[in-house]
């Protein structure tokens, strides 16, 4: 997909793309996720993929573990910001990037600032209680990459599928006539 003549763009979701790819193409496979948001799309993906996760624009980190001990943000923001917090990601994503030049665009950006963001630059989620979310909140920064990673069954698909694809889905048919519906 790419953005639309009249300036409009796409809320994009992958589940996990790099599952059984050779890194040669998860290289080209990133290419491919950069080009998407550089022509004005939004990208949330589920991801575990180290070389994914090190040029993310931003990551929600959700857990601690999985089934009803997880659904948790357990943290948030640049990967730079994450190899700072104790979570599960850090140490490995830690490992990854030092030494890498290629960073995040937002890793000087102060994190408050960008929770802060108008509606316009995020989609808000407050009190997601679908599944095992534990009534979390998180602002997803639109026209960029943004991961959601955690351990199996903290949360993450529940947060992509069942919650933000769901609502999308309800409102498209909502904005429909009664007829089309």
């Amino acid at each position: 997909h790419s953005q639309s003549s009249d300036g409009s763009h796409s809320l994009i979701l992958i589940d996990e793309p790099t599952t059984g790819l050779h890194r040669s193409d998860v290289k080209r496979l990133i290419g491919v996720l950069q080009g998407l948001v550089d022509s004005g799309n939004s990208l949330i993906v589920i991801e575990h993929n180290l070389d994914i996760l090190k040029v993310a624009d931003w990551i929600i980190e959700l857990g601690p573990e999985a089934g009803s001990a997880g659904g948790q943000i357990i943290a948030e923001g640049t990967p730079e910001q994450i190899i700072e917090v104790e979570c599960e990601t850090a140490d490995y994503l830690k490992e990854a990037i030092s030494g890498n030049t290629t960073s995040s665009k937002l890793a000087a950006e102060d994190p408050v600032a960008h929770n802060q963001q108008s509606s316009n630059r995020a989609l808000s989620i407050k009190g997601a209680r679908q599944n095992n979310l534990k009534n979390i909140s998180v602002e997803i920064p639109k026209n960029e990459i943004v991961i959601i990673t955690g351990v199996s069954g903290s949360g993450k698909s529940t947060l992509a599928f069942d919650t933000i694809y769901a609502e999308g889905q309800r409102k498209y048919v909502e904005s429909l006539s009664a007829y089309a519906r």
